[in-house]
């Protein structure tokens, strides 16, 4: 049995964490276990392999392997020839380690290693999750992921993916700001809470129907939910004077 464990930063209690975990496994199955430790933090010093306790002439000893993620720096260049997915996944890590105080530097690194994606010849679900990894990893703020966006989206059809990526999220976001503006703006002439509602309304509605165009929701409960945000809108939208009065 394989036991991976993945370790982001440094902790004085990983190697005993590792010794729990491979007893406790192999105690539950009865099987041989066969433990790794995946070291994914920034400090190139933190190399724990071994755990050791003794008292009284009791002594255990647990060795492990382990992965220093930041040994690859070293073989960059045999990172990026690599037709392993695992090599873009150690490939995004770095990046993120390198960029974290540069967010233009990471805006760039992403965009490339993104589009370099389509060219490696992985099937089309392995490119969807590799770009969720990234795009989940290789975090931007806002300013700079609206320009991420608009870059892939004009090179690749990644709108279209069936995962709720930040793309998707932040469309979302924009179109529930727009709608709720328009909103307040109408509810100038209608009343400003009746305008609150009504653009909350038409955010709800603009989302749902950005999750159906990506394939991130059953049609059937599309359905179910796009029909009482419409009957409600529509209240709002055709008695104004019942509206208005409901508000005073």
């Amino acid at each position: 049995m394989l036991h991976i464990e993945v370790q982001g930063q440094p902790q004085d209690i990983f190697p005993d964490r590792m010794f729990t975990y491979a007893t406790r496994l192999r105690d539950r199955y009865q099987l041989m276990v066969v433990s790794l430790a995946i070291l994914a933090d920034d400090d190139p010093n933190w190399r724990p392999s071994t755990f050791t306790e003794e008292l009284w002439g009791c002594k255990k000893n647990f060795e492990f392997p382990m992965i220093k993620l930041l040994d690859y720096h070293d073989k960059w260049e045999e990172l990026e020839t690599s037709d392993n997915p695992f090599a873009v996944v150690v490939i995004a890590h770095l990046n993120m380690l390198e960029t974290k105080n540069n967010h233009e530097q990471r805006l760039n690194r992403k965009i490339e290693l993104t589009q370099k994606l389509y060219g490696m010849g992985y099937s089309e679900e392995k490119v969807f999750a590799l770009f969720r990894f990234i795009d989940w990893l290789m975090v931007l703020p806002d300013d700079l992921t609206k320009t991420f966006n608009e870059t892939i989206s004009h090179d690749h059809e990644v709108l279209k993916m069936k995962y709720l990526t930040t793309i998707e999220q932040f469309a979302l976001k924009e179109a529930r700001l727009e709608a709720e503006r328009r909103g307040e703006k109408r509810g100038e002439k209608l009343g400003e809470k009746r305008g609150e509602d009504r653009g909350k309304l038409i955010g709800q509605i603009a989302m749902l129907d950005m999750m159906r165009q990506n394939n991130t929701i059953p049609h059937q409960q599309y359905e179910q939910m796009i029909a009482p945000l419409y009957i409600q809108l529509q209240a709002l939208t055709d008695d104004p004077k019942s509206s208005r009065k409901r508000y005073k």
